[in-house]
């Protein structure tokens, strides 16, 4: 760990605190912040004395050495004594972008502090930097603001006003540089823009962004907007027009070299104390009365592995650090920023800061990306390294804009060509074979064509036609959101489309085999023999609703991220098994009977073409559950191949069990006397059904 640990043990002189409670505290803290923290230290130590708390603080503070300055150091210094639920620290000093991430370890405060306490601080900064699932698990000790500081000696020399905008800065940089260099000031610097390899390169980057705003008021831009586009096109813009790769790149020693020297036109930087030859101000932004200031801030949690004794002593330090007096004494009085904003109406107050510009500022902005499932420190890195392709390695803003929308973007088929084309086609073709079903069921009822069809009854046709279009119409379940009703959707869509057009094929194989009770019964009572098939499979389903899928997040690494269906609970495993039984049983049973009726008369070429349709179907389902379950990082390859796996399953069922009999041409017209009888038959209702399946299969042989 790149850290320089420094163990400071602040206590009153010649006082023995006797039977007092001890209470540990971890912060980091850049240099400047090193002092503060020692006079939080003894003004504690100070007031539990003088009101006989019998409290006593310890605190330790990690600082960086010369070169490491990561905020994610000390994020892993935290997440190794959490994941330990360790209680060896039971105050934490951290930064405001962890709430979310180390939330869960911190007391809610808002059962310990009262409600008004909680509320002096501002609103904003309340939501957006303190809570954990609207929990408060944290206060702002300090809060930082992002100003720029401006040479009022060399804006006044040449007459120039402090830059609103950024073309603005660009131009009265670009002025001021070369009169300066006229004069043989070669040392001078226009803009620092602090982009560098630190943590503070984020904070650059969004805030320029933010700086794009249509005002004040509105919300960051998003990923892959043109704002966004416009605003990394002013970074690179700023950085070769009036600066430098390696000023960019400087860290944050350069710059305070610079602030105590005076010898740059603007900076930017945290506002602290500072050379008086500069005058702070927001930033700039792409147009006046819009600023891209953020505020960063410096929040303090109890560890809730405490034991309740320094729990209730931890409390007591939240509550002095916090309150009113101490954020004015020690916090003002340090030339820091606090969260309670009614302080900036004091005129004592503004003496020591600039109350107008954090006024200028208001509402407040934090810093709000949406990590996703990445660990946040993780993301801060890519999303820095990710941008910095395009302002230092002059890859394509496009690409560069895309990788970093990438991380937390969940890509699902669309009609949209932006992404890729490949859902329009899967759709494309989705319309060409439902228009091809429903034109079929129209041709079961052309009267010149109903002995091609006399093998099921009409209204199995329909049902098996109509299963291999509701198997289909899973499909569309690909498109959109992927939510818990598609992937139940999903799942109704496979199970009633595979019941419907297999179970007409079962049927008709029943029925032919054996003259016996069972299979006269099935004939006389073909929908009640459907009716228990459904209700089975319509029970699954509802069952199912009891336990909802889960949707998976397939977090692809530089690439493009998906989301799955899967169930884990115990139940709608079980049930998703019952259901493939149930599958597989129709399957099996369709296979032996087509092995023992394969001589028969009346299913004598129907048989031959069951089994290739048969063996698509277990091919079909075979491959689905294979690609259910191996890890497929690219969604378009695993959308299309489910796509091909159910359009192989719908169109083979169609093409083997209804398409053959539709382009067969059976010459019943050369017989008059077949032609008569089959005329005859269609007449008669109440001709028995056995007989017309033998007719057709006579009229097939002529």
């Amino acid at each position: 760990m790149n850290y320089v640990i420094i163990y400071i043990t602040f206590f009153l002189l010649n006082i023995e605190v006797l039977n007092a409670v001890t209470i540990n505290a971890l912060t980091f803290a850049f240099i400047e912040k090193i002092n503060l923290f020692g006079s939080l230290n003894n003004a504690f130590n100070k007031y539990a004395k003088e009101n006989n708390l019998d409290i006593s603080l310890h605190l330790t503070i990690l600082s960086p050495n010369n070169s490491t300055k990561y905020i994610n150091d000390y994020g892993s210094t935290l997440d190794f004594f959490f994941s330990r639920k360790s209680d060896e620290y039971d105050i934490f000093f951290y930064y405001d972008i962890y709430s979310n991430k180390f939330g869960p370890y911190f007391l809610d405060l808002g059962e310990y502090l009262p409600k008004d306490h909680i509320e002096m601080f501002d609103d904003v900064i309340i939501k957006n930097s303190c809570l954990y699932n609207n929990t408060v698990v944290g206060l702002p000790v300090t809060i930082d603001i992002d100003v720029l500081y401006s040479n009022e000696k060399l804006l006044k020399k040449y007459s120039k006003q402090i830059p609103k905008t950024w073309d603005e800065l660009i131009d009265t940089c670009k002025y001021i540089s070369e009169k300066e260099k006229k004069n043989n000031n070669n040392d001078l610097i226009s803009y620092n823009g602090l982009f560098s390899e630190s943590d503070v390169g984020i904070v650059s980057i969004y805030e320029l962004i933010h700086s794009y705003r249509d005002s004040n008021y509105s919300e960051h831009p998003k990923i892959n907007s043109k704002k966004t586009i416009d605003a990394l096109n002013m970074i690179k813009r700023i950085k070769n027009e009036i600066s430098s790769d390696l000023i960019f790149l400087s860290d944050d020693d350069l710059t305070i070299n610079y602030l105590k020297s005076g010898n740059a036109i603007f900076l930017k930087f945290w506002y602290l104390q500072h050379n008086p030859v500069y005058k702070i101000s927001a930033l700039p932004g792409w147009k006046e009365g819009v600023s891209g200031t953020v505020i960063g801030g410096y929040n303090v949690g109890i560890n809730k592995y405490s034991n309740e004794c320094k729990k209730s002593a931890a409390v007591e330090f939240v509550k002095f650090v916090t309150s009113r007096d101490v954020q004015k004494e020690h916090i003002i009085k340090n030339h820091f920023f606090s969260g309670i904003t009614s302080l900036y109406d004091e005129e004592d107050v503004c003496k020591i800061i600039d109350c107008d510009v954090i006024k200028s500022i208001q509402p407040f902005s934090v810093i709000n990306l949406n990590h996703g499932e990445y660990d946040i420190d993780y993301y801060y890195k890519k999303y820095r390294n990710f941008f910095y392709e395009f302002i230092y390695e002059d890859q394509p803003i496009s690409k560069v804009i895309k990788k970093v929308d990438d991380m937390t973007k969940y890509y699902h088929l669309s009609i949209k060509s932006d992404d890729s084309c490949i859902g329009l086609i899967i759709l494309i073709f989705f319309f060409i074979f439902m228009l091809t079903f429903l034109l079929s069921l129209l041709l079961i009822f052309v009267k010149k064509l109903r002995v091609k069809f006399q093998f099921l009854p009409y209204d199995f046709w329909v049902l098996s036609i109509s299963g291999s279009f509701i198997y289909m119409c899973s499909i569309l379940t690909f498109y959109g959101k992927l939510t818990n009703l598609k992937c139940q959707l999903r799942m109704i869509f496979f199970s009633f489309g595979f019941i419907l057009s297999l179970l007409p094929v079962l049927y008709i194989l029943i029925i032919h085999y054996q003259n016996n009770l069972i299979s006269k019964w099935i004939k006389q009572n073909r929908h009640k023999f459907l009716s228990v098939f459904i209700s089975i499979v319509l029970l699954l389903n509802l069952l199912l609703l009891i336990s909802p899928y889960d949707i998976v997040n397939i977090i692809v690494l530089n690439g493009e991220n998906f989301q799955k269906c899967e169930i884990h609970s115990a139940l709608g495993k079980n049930l998703i098994l019952f259901m493939a039984l149930l599958n597989c049983i129709i399957i099996i049973s369709i296979l032996i009977l087509i092995y023992k009726e394969w001589n028969i008369s009346a299913t004598y070429y129907y048989t031959r073409f069951l089994v290739t349709s048969t063996v698509m179907d277990i091919f079909s389902l075979i491959l689905f559950g294979i690609f259910n379950n191996i890890e497929i990082n690219n969604y378009i390859a695993y959308y299309s191949i489910l796509a091909c796996n159910i359009y192989a399953f719908s169109i083979s069922n169609y093409i083997f069990i209804f398409g053959v009999r539709l382009i067969s041409q059976p010459n019943f017209y050369e017989n008059l006397e077949l032609k008569e009888r089959f005329i005859k038959s269609n007449k008669s209702d109440t001709s028995s059904y056995s007989k017309n399946s033998d007719l057709s299969i006579e009229i097939s042989k002529h």
